[in-house]
């Protein structure tokens, strides 16, 4: 089909767009692929940051949502906008959720 596109930019850190039939879909890029493209290591990526290796690891895995503070700090060493990367976005995203405590009810 001529409408049947799939496109990739150059860099992980640009968006990619793809379009299948009119529909277009915009992915941002992971912290692994921001990592990757800086030719980064867990371990290098950890110390220039000032978090675990362990942190970036369960964070690129999807097993942690990361707190704002390590959010920033690994954006910060990788020179990349919180809002770029896919986990922090949605981190930042459930950060802007209200908490819900146990027997807690939202007033109307």
């Amino acid at each position: 089909m001529a409408d049947d596109v799939a496109t990739t930019f150059g860099a992980a850190s640009e968006f990619r767009t793809r379009n299948y039939a009119s529909e277009v879909i915009i992915a941002m890029p992971t912290l692994r692929e921001l990592r990757a493209d800086r030719l980064l290591t867990i371990r290098e990526l950890a110390q220039q940051a000032g978090v675990a290796p362990s942190s970036i690891h369960l964070i690129e895995t999807r097993r942690v949502t990361p707190q704002m503070t390590t959010l920033r700090r690994i954006a910060s060493a990788l020179g990349a906008d919180p809002e770029t990367v896919e986990e922090f976005r949605q981190a930042i995203e459930a950060a802007k959720e209200p908490h819900r405590q146990r027997g807690y009810t939202a007033p109307p």
